[in-house]
């Protein structure tokens, strides 16, 4: 009896150790599997900034070489969200521009994107290399892409009288009394692009 008894223990051991090694397989193959599609949505997010980056670029060049900077501030205030608008439709995603350091308060950075944004400023002050980075939230892949000060970005977003020019810089107060987007050296941290994409 006791031996019955044995032998079954040892069975149940054994089919417990067989189903646990059976099973850690396909753990291991939906953790790459994961991973994989976690890549994939940091890549497509990646060329969705890009491209939304290089279309309001190009706008941005066409509005100051018609009315200098000063006709940028128009082009920004009334374009550039249709513009990013139309393109996230087009890419079956949601895009926006976000900063701790705002001019749209429309714009204002939340906890998550607060967060990133904190964590590359620190990164840039270490002199370290800095990436986008894309997390799931709520169902959906959302990618967070540093927005980095160039020379025409100064124009309009570098330091008053040194960078920004007087009529330029009462355009600015005058569209956005609030505005906090100024100051800006080269190669600072602006803001960032926010891509929200299905899953």
């Amino acid at each position: 009896m006791r031996y019955l008894k044995l032998l079954n223990i040892i069975g149940l051991i054994s089919i417990f150790v067989l189903l646990k090694s059976c099973s850690s397989p396909t753990a291991k193959q939906e953790e790459a599997s994961v991973s994989k599609e976690k890549i994939s949505f940091l890549e497509k997010g990646q060329s969705i900034a890009l491209k939304t980056k290089s279309a309001l670029g190009q706008n941005l060049m066409k509005a100051i070489k018609e009315g200098g900077a000063t006709h940028a501030i128009d082009f920004c205030n009334i374009r550039a969200i249709p513009i990013t608008d139309s393109l996230a439709q087009l890419h079956n995603s949601q895009i926006k521009r976000v900063s701790d350091n705002n001019r749209n308060p429309n714009n204002t950075a939340n906890i998550n994107e607060l967060s990133y944004i904190k964590k590359v400023k620190a990164q840039i002050a270490k002199g370290e290399e800095f990436n986008g980075e894309i997390k799931l939230i709520d169902g959906k892949w959302v990618g967070y892409y540093p927005i980095i000060t160039n020379s025409m970005c100064l124009q309009c977003h570098g330091k008053p009288k040194e960078d920004i020019e007087v009529s330029t810089l009462a355009m600015i107060e005058k569209k956005y009394p609030n505005d906090e987007a100024i100051g800006y050296s080269l190669t600072d941290l602006r803001g960032i692009w926010v891509i929200e994409m299905p899953q």
